[in-house]
């Protein structure tokens, strides 16, 4: 029996990628994957964590396929995984030598630098990705604004949550980042002045009028904080966050029966009944 087997085209239709990979390991033979197929089946492998599966296809893959980039990229990931980080670099930095505008690489390349906390390397090898990606961009740039957070350099950390929302407006992990940014540095004008800003251009971001009710609240600006809120609501009525900020600038300006009335409504919602039902006792007390 040669190094592979062929495998013909009317079996082949009946059965995905990972089936016959499977059915291939069953049967003790060998059959042929073209590289687009080993790729499906060490990403279905990584996904599942079975690390012994993955690196099996890998090896296989090399015999049929060897030096292919691609294929190689998700070894380096592999390695990662597995915790070999220096393994996966010195993979990685072979491949560069001849697959130098693959996203892919650069992005599990700045993981790694980030697992071993050479954060600025990282944050390079993000920007990289950026500069290749045409999709998911708004992610990578969180992903830079998280390291720069870990440096505690906040103010290039928003500069790049910015860069995630013009990229992306409904990245809701975005919005919650840039809130925090700007909590941390106590600037919570520059934060309300972003919001109005963005709300302007995208007046019906839920997430975004949560946020700026958020902020007024913690400023004590009580009634532009439920006005904010009740924004939110209007635009998605199971909103359960801005209910229950609603009902806390309620309590905090002691209209008590708007605030169990608010409370009410947030009942039906399984996650946060209890909840609701104690702040409603303790309006009534």
């Amino acid at each position: 029996m040669g190094a592979a087997e062929n495998y013909n085209n009317d079996s082949e239709d009946q059965f995905t990628s990972i089936e016959k990979y499977n059915e291939m390991l069953f049967k003790k033979k060998s059959y042929y994957f073209d590289v687009d197929e080993f790729e499906e089946i060490v990403d279905y492998y990584l996904e599942k964590q079975d690390w012994v599966k993955a690196l099996g296809a890998i090896e296989y893959s090399k015999k049929l396929h060897p030096f292919v980039p691609s294929l190689l990229v998700k070894e380096a990931d592999l390695l990662g995984a597995t915790g070999q980080h220096k393994a996966a670099l010195e993979l990685i930095a072979r491949i560069e030598l001849i697959e130098h505008k693959n996203p892919e690489l650069f992005l599990i390349k700045a993981s790694l630098l980030s697992e071993i906390n050479s954060t600025d390397k990282a944050i390079n090898a993000y920007i990289r990705a950026s500069e290749l990606s045409c999709e998911g961009k708004d992610d990578v740039y969180i992903s830079i604004a998280y390291e720069y957070q870990n440096q505690e350099k906040f103010e290039n950390a928003i500069e790049y949550l910015k860069k995630a929302l013009e990229n992306n407006p409904a990245n809701e992990d975005a919005l919650y980042e840039i809130s925090y940014c700007f909590e941390t540095l106590d600037k919570p004008d520059q934060m309300v002045s972003f919001l109005h800003s963005f709300l302007d251009k995208h007046p019906y971001c839920d997430h975004a009028w949560n946020n700026l009710g958020s902020v007024e609240l913690r400023q004590g600006n009580h009634h532009k904080a439920i006005e904010a809120f009740d924004y939110a609501l209007v635009i998605n009525e199971d909103y359960v966050a801005a209910y229950f900020n609603k009902g806390s600038a309620l309590i905090a300006i002691e209209k008590y029966e708007d605030a169990i009335e608010i409370y009410e409504q947030s009942v039906d919602f399984d996650v946060t009944g209890s909840l609701a039902y104690h702040q409603i006792g303790y309006c009534h007390e």
